[in-house]
């Protein structure tokens, strides 16, 4: 067993240093809670600092970012625009040539119907003369 407790002390013997031992010590806590209240302090101050500053730059990009922004929509609402127009005047062309190629078929259709009257009259014209002709001869 003494050889037990001899390796036991050798282990903690290596793991100790007067260095560490002394950083553990009371007096450093206290003054090391100390700095890490005022570190905390500190840090809080350049925390609010570093919050304040972000806030800022927010703030400046959003005011510099809404001009590109609003030009940006006031292009994209221009196009919308351009392109209604465009189809307005698409849909008026189309609706004017549909109506000039109706009006077109509507005079063709005509003259085939004045066409097939005026021939079937001078067929029946025809038939009437040939039979009178035929009557009277």
């Amino acid at each position: 067993m003494s050889v037990k407790k001899s390796g036991k002390l050798n282990f903690m013997s290596d793991d100790l240093d007067e260095s560490n031992f002394l950083k553990i010590s009371p007096k450093n806590k206290k003054v090391q809670k100390r700095q890490r209240i005022e570190a905390q302090e500190e840090g809080n101050s350049t925390a609010n600092n570093i919050t304040a500053y972000k806030k800022k730059k927010n703030i400046e990009n959003k005011e510099i970012g809404s001009e590109p922004r609003q030009k940006l929509v006031n292009v994209m609402n221009d196009q919308i625009l351009t392109r209604c127009e465009e189809m307005e005047v698409d849909h008026k062309a189309e609706t004017d040539k549909l109506g000039e190629e109706l009006e077109e078929d509507m005079r063709k259709l005509q003259e085939n119907l004045v066409s097939k009257i005026k021939r079937n009259e001078w067929e029946n014209l025809q038939k009437t003369f040939f039979q009178a002709m035929r009557n009277n001869f």
